[in-house]
């Protein structure tokens, strides 16, 4: 008995380093991604300490990231900037007009799942939007976490497309950082900093298409 419990929790420590490896690559620490402004792709340079080096970016690029807005599809590496909300919305209807919904009869009681963690990689406290929902302040009870995500998951259990917007200030206000989640689909920031976003949240909203 004690051979078998000894065998299976060094089975247990293997997949799970395999799953902390398998983790490590999905992050965006490790991926090529790139910020694209009006069709045209830039490489993003992060500093020591994770944020975006903004010296090497392109003047307006830079611009944008500080003020402007910005927005991760779930089959993508890349970050897409905007200028004004209302492009960000004219490509978001243009990129649902051309997604294929396969069975728009959804049955299931869960349909997403939307995790905001306090700290880079998914680690300390949390708070769980679920389905459709609008935080429309944070610092307000019973969130009380306001200027306090650094990282999150999406899970799309829908056959819907899901859009997480989040904002700078409450009630949908400021500067804003959108996630689309394609049908079945999931998406993850495990830190904020490099899209210039980290402690900045105050306001959430997450709906369907």
């Amino acid at each position: 008995m004690k051979n078998f419990l000894i065998a299976l929790f060094a089975l247990f420590a293997i997949v799970s380093c395999e799953k902390e490896e398998q983790f490590a690559s999905d992050s965006i620490e490790n991926k090529s991604a790139s910020f694209i402004l009006n069709g045209t792709a830039y490489a993003i340079e992060k500093n020591e300490d994770g944020t975006t080096n903004t010296s090497l970016l392109d003047a307006k690029v830079a611009t944008i990231l500080a003020t402007g807005y910005s927005l991760e599809i779930s089959n993508s590496d890349d970050i897409y900037l905007f200028e004004t909300n209302e492009a960000l919305n004219e490509y978001i209807e243009a990129h649902v007009a051309a997604t294929v919904v396969s069975d728009p009869a959804d049955t299931k009681s869960l349909k997403a799942l939307a995790f905001f963690y306090e700290h880079h990689k998914f680690i300390g406290g949390s708070r769980v939007g679920r389905d459709a929902f609008y935080f429309s302040n944070l610092a307000a009870a019973p969130h009380n976490f306001n200027d306090r995500i650094s990282s999150c998951q999406i899970e799309n259990f829908s056959s819907k497309i899901y859009v997480v917007k989040m904002y700078q200030h409450s009630l949908k206000r400021g500067r804003e950082h959108t996630l689309i989640v394609l049908p079945g689909g999931s998406e993850q920031i495990t830190d904020f900093a490099p899209i210039g976003f980290n402690d900045q949240v105050s306001s959430i909203l997450g709906y369907f298409l």
